[in-house]
């Protein structure tokens, strides 16, 4: 658990909660950890020793990764030595010392492995002084690393986002849909009247041509609705 705490309350079938080391999962030392109200507390498998425990039977002993880590470890680590501490990208644990042993990736999971960053779009040539663009280039979806942006998605700057950002508009360039700054207003396209809560252009709905730059169908327009109504 990255962010927050435990709450577990009110599931009467559920027995086996307070012997899980809840301490040993979240990220925060002090984070809020509320356990109670539950079924009756059972005790772990004679196998799991002085182990926490997720439920009955030798299989279900609690693996930690963090309460019995050495000192030297930064965060996770997969044995009590102090070689045995995981790779500072891991997130809740590992199977070993490389950034692919990780349960869990702490920022980005590229084919694998967790890195800090996605490999960026445009790398420093060290011969030539320039930055040219990275043939390895892949874009942040979500917390994974992807060498393209899944469909319904647009690539802005290195990253796959639903919409563009109010000052960029959609363009597509060798196939690809990106995101680049308009460099002014922004083409906007906006539906015109003639749905029935969207009659004609008046007071209450003016405001939302606000920069449109093209009509999608056509605007209608009351003579009251520019120079008033006469009979009030």
């Amino acid at each position: 658990i990255l962010d927050g705490g435990v709450k577990i309350t009110q599931n009467r079938n559920l027995s086996y909660a307070p012997q899980v080391n809840w301490l040993d999962i979240v990220k925060d030392e002090s984070a809020h950890i509320e356990i109670e109200g539950n079924g009756p507390k059972l005790p772990c498998d004679k196998a799991c020793g002085d182990v926490s425990c997720w439920g009955p039977g030798n299989n279900l002993c609690q693996i930690l990764t963090k309460t019995v880590c050495a000192p030297q470890c930064n965060g996770r680590c997969f044995g009590r030595n102090p070689s045995e501490c995981c790779h500072n990208e891991c997130a809740g644990g590992c199977m070993g010392p490389l950034e692919s042993d990780c349960f869990a990736c702490k920022n980005f999971n590229n084919s694998g492995s967790c890195v800090a960053q996605c490999p960026q779009t445009v790398i420093y040539n060290r011969n030539t002084f320039k930055m040219e663009p990275n043939p390895n280039a892949k874009y942040q979806y979500g917390s994974i690393c992807v060498s393209q942006c899944p469909p319904n998605f647009v690539v802005h700057e290195s990253s796959c986002v639903s919409n563009c950002p109010a000052d960029n508009t959609e363009v597509e360039k060798n196939g690809v849909k990106r995101c680049e700054p308009c460099g002014g207003f922004c083409p906007k396209a906006c539906e015109g009247t003639g749905s029935p809560n969207r009659e004609t252009v008046d007071a209450s709905n003016i405001d939302s041509f606000i920069n449109c730059t093209m009509i999608q169908g056509s605007l209608d327009f009351l003579v009251t609705g520019i120079k008033g109504d006469s009979y009030k």
